[in-house]
């Protein structure tokens, strides 16, 4: 037999965190013949029985997650989400619908030792999980991401209130994290940093982080139907998965008074025979170097109706490394609106009462959620209120692609921490795009090399709206004196053509950082 198991037999690939799937047979497949060794665990059961699904049981009953997972749902919004299984995470129901299946394994196993099944009522629990009720995910996360901040740093915002009384950059709207050290609660600090303001392309980080949201939902429920009986082996499977969202998220995507939409799952993912759900992308994927030659307003297949190359994967990382507005669109449009609005709200990055945040009513390709009339090309009408006075800066009452110094610089912290999603792939996968040297400027690089200083990397996204105005945000590396430094920083709103106030607020903001540390 193989050397013992100390751990749970769950299946984690280490390309993919989310494939997990009980494999009682994990312990001993090394003592099984060719043959056999490569058998699922269904076809395994067969062969050689239950008992070692009954191993696995013993010891998940012997650890402390059972109680854990219990406490989690007790605790409702205020429980954790996700526990810890051999070196990645699952969500919590998804734990429980694995022990659940392990118990109603043993039941049988206890019914067909004593020789008959148990007389009386059926209860509940005796219903084989592929006959029980559909279970469906939900859409969205229930809470706000949580991110503590620490606002009462005196030499920060004492610092941060004297940039604001700099009348070159007070106008603009400014945001800084120090995650120097990587502290538990970074310090922040910022200045008109709640104004609504138009972003431009900035706000297409809003499509990715709904993107990535999405994927993990999706894979959610597959394990969720899998854990009910679903066999991945027969091609066409996810037809179930797509009906079973359909019925259950279109009511909670709808917006008052907005077209509804959904997300197109069939053009955004790719299932496959062992499970697994990814987004759609070009075979081979595209290289950075085609991306380039797509560019901003270019494309590589010409031919094609104009569209650019590869699939959702490809318009997404060119969505975010070159500001494509092809892809952009693209990818807007097969996420939906409805779908991207509902994830940012319930992400917390847009607060419904307050209508403060981050929204996205634009697919930079003039295919708004409300088509602006021929005469007023800034009606906006399924946009949100601007802050008073950038109504009156940027010419319009309403925005499609607004956001807040405070929000931006909240996603980009998570992201920056690996919290924004609770696959570690998906936080890399979103901050590959952004990496730059490679595809847009940074007018926040720009900006402390022209001063001077050297930036040992930058992840950033510009914005430039159709007003001409300058915006940008990023994690930013420095090296200063053998000390790493490592920040956070947003800085939006700069009207001037050459950027001016951007290229001054930067190196300001860098001068906070340093005095920190």
């Amino acid at each position: 037999m193989g050397a013992s198991v100390d751990t749970f037999d769950v299946n984690i690939s280490a390309s993919r965190p989310s494939e997990y799937e009980v494999d009682p047979y994990a312990a001993i497949r090394q003592a099984l013949s060719p043959a056999h060794a490569a058998l699922p665990a269904h076809e395994l059961v067969a062969v050689i029985g239950r008992q070692p699904m009954l191993v696995t049981l013993h010891r998940m009953l012997a650890s402390p997650e059972p109680a854990q997972a219990a406490l989690a749902v007790l605790l409702g919004r205020a429980g954790r989400r996700h526990l810890p299984l051999n070196g990645s995470t699952i969500p919590v129901s998804a734990y429980l619908r694995m022990l659940g299946r392990l118990c109603h394994e043993a039941a049988q196993q206890s019914e067909a030792d004593a020789g008959s099944a148990l007389s009386g009522p059926v209860l509940e629990w005796d219903v084989p999980p592929a006959t029980q009720a559909s279970v469906v995910v939900d859409p969205f996360p229930t809470s706000a991401l949580s991110l503590s901040l620490d606002t009462s740093n005196t030499k920060m915002n004492s610092m941060m209130a004297a940039v604001a009384a700099d009348p070159a950059v007070s106008g603009l709207c400014a945001a800084l994290v120090d995650l120097t050290g990587d502290p538990a609660t970074p310090s922040y600090a910022g200045f008109n940093d709640n104004d609504m303001i138009f972003v431009g392309s900035l706000d297409k980080i809003c499509a990715a982080y709904a993107a990535f949201e999405l994927r993990q939902r999706v894979r959610d429920q597959v394990l969720v139907a899998v854990s009910a009986g679903l066999s991945t082996a027969k091609s066409g499977w996810e037809t179930s998965i797509i009906k079973a969202l359909e019925a259950d998220w279109k009511a909670k995507l709808a917006f008052h008074g907005l077209p509804a939409g959904f997300p197109n799952l069939a053009t955004i993912f790719s299932f496959s025979a062992n499970g697994d759900v990814d987004f759609a992308s070009a075979s081979p994927p595209l290289t950075n170097q085609q991306l380039g030659e797509v560019g901003t307003h270019g494309r590589i297949d010409v031919a094609a109706h104009g569209r650019p190359a590869g699939k959702f994967f490809d318009w997404l990382r060119s969505m975010l490394r070159h500001s494509n507005n092809f892809s952009a669109s693209l990818c807007i449009r097969a996420l939906s609106f409805p779908y991207i609005n509902g994830a940012l709200a319930g992400a917390g990055f847009f607060d419904s009462t307050h209508q403060n945040g981050l929204w996205l009513s634009a697919d930079y390709a003039d295919h708004d959620w409300i088509p602006n009339p021929p005469a007023q090309p800034q009606a906006n009408r399924a946009g949100r209120a601007l802050t008073a006075r950038w109504q009156q800066i940027q010419g319009r009452k309403l925005s499609n692609a607004p956001a807040t110094a405070f929000q931006v610089a909240r996603l980009m912290t998570l992201l920056a921490q690996d919290k924004l999603f609770t696959e570690v792939t998906s936080n890399q996968q979103f901050r590959d795009p952004l990496i730059r040297p490679g595809g847009t400027v940074s007018f926040i690089s720009d900006a402390l090399r022209d001063d001077g200083r050297t930036v040992s990397s930058i992840m950033s996204k510009i914005g430039i709206g159709d007003d001409d105005s300058g915006h940008d945000c990023a994690v930013v590396e420095r090296v200063v004196k053998g000390k790493t430094l490592r920040y956070v920083v947003v800085g939006l709103g700069d009207l001037e053509p050459t950027n001016a106030g951007l290229r001054r607020l930067f190196p300001r903001l860098d001068d906070i950082i340093m005095a920190l540390h």
